[in-house]
């Protein structure tokens, strides 16, 4: 059998267009000096291009999202030129989309064990292009610049359907069950009522004698979200008031102990509530104006709620204007719904009830609407 350092180069070509990531190719690379001289000296770059687009496709959204700037419509098709410096600029935003395409199938399925199981490639690729799709919008108009007396004037709200105008209704089904994971993620991970804080707790505490004590310490201005104090002064007194929050009789036994924990399981013992179902509401659409990028950091990084209302502070702006404005992708989709002729609520309570979205099965629901005419493309 012929050694693989003898192998003509179409045939390295195609085993390393055959491989699925671009740690893949590089790993291929470092086998032997025949294949790197292989890939340094054919068209290296098509190559980790074609790598990336299987495993963080589609490439085409991701540029979408890099490449914008507030000096143009978020709508406008931009193609930038392949580079070393795009794609190194590419791979961390595939990676998140990677990320959410891995938790879908928990929080989609989260109660019906039955149903769940992985994504297929296509709905795979079609989560992630819900993910730069729905980041696009958040980068555009979900930020300081379109403050709440803004939200309703004509020429915003047009700048805003023109991004949506562009997808079909099949695409915009799968942006909002995108989400919609994503909302459940803020609502029960990162911003919990009081009573599912507790419940949560209680869940996951042994010790009945120290249950009561936490809550009895840590929850004595519940309904005080959100707070009237979001300046950098008063911020940082309201940080040095708080670093004894959940600093209770089971925390200093078993501080060691529970710092070894994942962060899933810690969020669980001393994540507080954001007040109840109505001021929870509230905060919840505050905190999806975040990009799905932030949204996964604290998912994976935050375990209080003094982590959350930092990492607001620091990285979004996280003063008045954040929690006094909501997202407003929701009005956006709903107008372009309406328009041509869907129900908004009809549609996502078929999200909701798994009958559209990202899945085949959703997809089959919806394949005889014909989203393809120039009618129903437009406002």
């Amino acid at each position: 059998m012929a050694s693989l350092t003898t192998l003509p180069s179409e045939l390295l070509s195609q085993i390393y267009n055959s491989l699925s990531t671009i740690s893949d190719v590089i790993n291929l690379s470092l086998a032997s000096h025949h294949f790197n001289h292989h890939l340094r000296n054919s068209n290296r770059l098509p190559t980790l291009f074609a790598a990336a687009e299987r495993e963080f496709g589609p490439l085409e959204d991701i540029a979408q999202l890099l490449t914008y700037n507030s000096t143009q419509p978020a709508h406008v098709l931009r193609k930038p030129q392949q580079s070393y410096a795009l794609l190194r600029q590419m791979i961390p935003v595939g990676a998140v989309a990677k990320k959410i395409e891995e938790l879908y199938p928990s929080r989609r399925w989260a109660d019906n064990y039955l149903e769940r199981r992985g994504l297929s490639a296509d709905e795979a690729w079609r989560s992630r292009r819900a993910v730069y799709r729905y980041w696009l919008y958040c980068e555009a108009f979900q930020n300081r610049n379109y403050t709440r007396i803004t939200r309703q004037v004509p020429q915003i709200v047009e700048e805003r359907a023109q991004l949506l105008r562009s997808r079909t209704t099949e695409e915009l089904i799968e942006i909002e069950d995108l989400r919609i994971i994503l909302e459940d993620i803020v609502s029960t991970e990162l911003c919990p009522t009081n009573g599912a804080a507790e419940r949560s707790f209680n869940e996951h505490c042994d010790f009945v004698d120290v249950r009561n004590s936490h809550w009895r310490n840590n929850f004595r201005s519940w309904n005080s979200w959100p707070p009237d104090q979001y300046t950098n002064h008063s911020f940082a007194q309201a940080r040095t008031s708080t670093t004894s929050l959940f600093h209770s009789h089971y925390a200093d036994l078993n501080d060691k102990s529970r710092q070894d924990l994942p962060v899933l399981q810690r969020r669980k013992l001393e994540m507080t509530g954001w007040g109840d179902e109505i001021s929870q509401y509230y905060v919840v659409q505050s905190m999806m104006k975040l990009s799905p990028a932030q949204i996964i950091h604290m998912h994976e990084h935050a375990v209080t709620k003094l982590d959350v209302e930092a990492y607001i502070l620091d990285n979004c702006d996280g003063g008045e204007w954040f929690w006094d404005n909501g997202q407003t992708f929701l009005d956006t989709w709903s107008l372009i719904l309406y328009k041509r002729g869907e129900a908004p609520g009809d549609v996502r309570s078929a999200i909701l009830n798994g009958e559209a979205g990202v899945t085949s099965v959703g997809r089959r629901a919806w394949s005889d609407r014909d989203d393809g005419e120039e009618g129903q493309l437009c406002v």
